[in-house]
């Protein structure tokens, strides 16, 4: 006797949406494993480690923020000239690099790569002059502390000059 499996068989585009469901729920579910970085950081100066470098090296505050493409940074920092300096960084969560322009006429490519357990953060940063050549090469490693309100962040930095640096950034949460 013949089995009858017609009653089995997916047509094909119920089959593309169970497919499309599926790899869009493990997308999100990497996402959301991911630590949650957001809200308003501020640096802990006497509890972080500048290793002789200026104070300036690191952003004063930090407002974190997601999107459906990733993390957005809002810095405000102390340029060279003593005055704050504010930027918008656009990080997306696939890795995929931005693009970053500041009122200098500089640009900076970026990119997030996130550790296999979703815990730490490294923002990679490329920075070019006016004229197209790579002036320094920067890498923060973010990790967020058991109490969820202290992030701290290690910043290795390369300038195109070979002077390089590394600073041991503390933040708290406001």
């Amino acid at each position: 006797m013949k089995k009858n499996t017609s009653q089995y068989k997916i047509a094909p585009r119920t089959a593309l949406i169970f497919l499309l469901m599926v790899a869009f729920s493990a997308v999100a579910f990497r996402i959301f494993q991911q630590t949650d970085f957001t809200g308003t950081w501020k640096i802990s100066p006497e509890r972080s480690d500048f290793h002789g470098a200026p104070e300036f090296t690191a952003s004063k505050t930090m407002i974190v923020s997601r999107d459906t493409a990733g993390l957005i940074i809002d810095r405000t920092s102390i340029s060279t000239s003593g005055a704050d300096s504010a930027s918008v960084e656009k990080l997306r969560s696939d890795g995929t690099p931005t693009m970053l322009s500041t009122g200098e006429g500089q640009t900076r490519k970026l990119n997030a790569l996130w550790s296999d357990d979703g815990k730490t953060l490294t923002e990679l940063v490329h920075g070019y002059s006016k004229s197209g050549s790579q002036s320094f090469s920067a890498a923060e490693r973010w990790q967020l502390a058991a109490d969820n309100k202290t992030l701290m962040i290690t910043k290795k930095v390369n300038v195109s000059s070979g002077f390089t640096y590394t600073v041991d950034l503390v933040y708290e949460k406001q």
